[in-house]
């Protein structure tokens, strides 16, 4: 069940766990703080897209166990990983796919999701110095901001909802993506490092053909003194996962 270049970490203080790459790309806090900010309705239809490991299906199935989530991800090892970890936690809502996310109005028909998540890559420049893997996760290599954009909007019902997190440099890139396929945004959270640092990732949730009242939530700081903040160590509770040494 756990290749040799597997590790096994507990998620939902220990009722849920997962496996990662030991040298491969892992999650990191914007997978736990994207899971959080989702909010979910009973009984919808939710696609991850770039799913990665599966965290943040795992999480939102352990916060929402009875609604379905389809996990896509375009690299094989990664899904394979993912459906593993699925299957430990015997997450019988939680569907893994293999696949493009260029294809998802092909692959899943249109207006098939209430809900689309996705912690997409954030460069348009590729890291060479990077792994494959973790580039591809990083990098737009395999789906730009425009691509992602459109398909997202086309598998999306009317009324339903995009949560993204995003690098804040190019969020006008993604603002206007949004705006040319109806995706009108309605909550916007700037994350920051620290109260003095400038903010480095950005989360967001759009609304299908909704009204163009958004809001401006408080920002996020990750680290006080060189420790967490008391409201991500409340994020981390939130969620019910190990946290991580900062």
């Amino acid at each position: 069940m756990i290749h040799e270049d597997e590790q096994l970490d507990d998620l939902w203080r220990g009722e849920l766990k997962i496996l990662q790459k030991k040298t491969g790309f892992k999650y990191g806090i914007d997978a736990v703080v994207l899971a959080q900010f989702v909010k979910l309705k009973s009984k919808q239809q939710v696609l991850d897209i770039g799913t990665g490991s599966g965290i943040i299906p795992i999480l939102l199935a352990g916060k929402y166990p009875d609604n379905h989530i389809t996990a896509l991800e375009i690299q094989a090892a990664y899904a394979e990983m993912a459906q593993r970890s699925v299957e430990l936690n015997q997450l019988e809502h939680v569907k893994v796919v293999e696949g493009d996310a260029k294809r998802l109005v092909q692959d899943f028909g249109k207006e098939s999701f209430d809900v689309v998540v996705s912690n997409p890559p954030y460069y348009n420049k590729s890291i060479r110095s990077q792994r494959p893997d973790k580039a591809i996760a990083r990098s737009e290599i395999l789906i730009t901001l425009p691509q992602l954009i459109e398909q997202a909007a086309g598998v999306l019902k009317p009324r339903g909802s995009l949560y993204l997190i995003y690098h804040p440099g190019r969020l006008t890139d993604l603002m206007s993506q949004l705006h040319k396929h109806q995706l009108e945004l309605k909550a916007i959270r700037f994350i920051h490092p620290a109260a003095d640092k400038e903010a480095n990732m950005v989360l967001l949730r759009a609304t299908k053909g909704g009204g163009k009242e958004a809001r401006t939530l408080p920002p996020l700081f990750v680290y006080q003194n060189g420790d967490y903040t008391q409201e991500i160590y409340d994020i981390y509770n939130d969620v019910q996962i190990e946290k991580e040494r900062p």
